[in-house]
């Protein structure tokens, strides 16, 4: 509906330039011109990108972002759940979300080498937490994985986490 709206306004911004176009020429030539300068002014620097979202990632190091008791377990249907304690070290930043990319692995065993199981699959997620300066919480993740294959007899499900990013405010 969106999309019918902005169509009749455009049409109608086009049939007021029209309309001046004719009753007074170079007025009009004047506004259309500003008009095309206002459409490419305005699509400049709507796909400009923002730096104040890069920078909220990089506020706080990595290092300072520890993840510790990581647990993982089918929950429900294709689901698992992730359960972490996630500890903010920063003494000045409060952190909004952690970013991290699981690598999924099937292994022959438990007791396996991530070197010698199978990758199934990559992803990267974010986990909101919303963490003050000095604090740490428990935190919870449920995460889809409807392409990973059932795995037979005693094959293990394990999962590879690196912590990508945080990010602060």
């Amino acid at each position: 509906m969106g999309f019918f709206y902005g169509v009749i306004a455009v049409l109608f911004v086009i049939f007021l330039l029209a309309y001046v176009r004719i009753k007074k020429p170079l007025f009009g030539n004047i506004l259309i011109a500003i008009t095309l300068l206002l459409i490419v002014l305005s699509t400049v620097l709507y796909f400009q990108k923002d730096k104040r979202i890069e920078k909220k990632e990089h506020l706080i190091p990595i290092d300072q972002i520890v993840l510790s008791q990581i647990n993982s377990a089918l929950s429900y249907g294709n689901n698992y759940k992730l359960t972490a304690k996630v500890e903010n070290l920063s003494k000045r930043y409060r952190l909004q979300a952690v970013n991290i990319h699981i690598t999924f692995l099937k292994c022959k065993a438990e007791n396996a080498q991530p070197d010698s199981c199978q990758v199934l699959g990559e992803g990267h997620y974010a986990i909101k937490t919303r963490l003050a300066a000095g604090q740490s919480t428990h935190i919870e993740k449920y995460i889809m994985l409807d392409n990973i294959p059932e795995l037979k007899g005693t094959e293990v499900l394990r999962w590879k986490i690196k912590t990508l990013s945080g990010v602060a405010r």
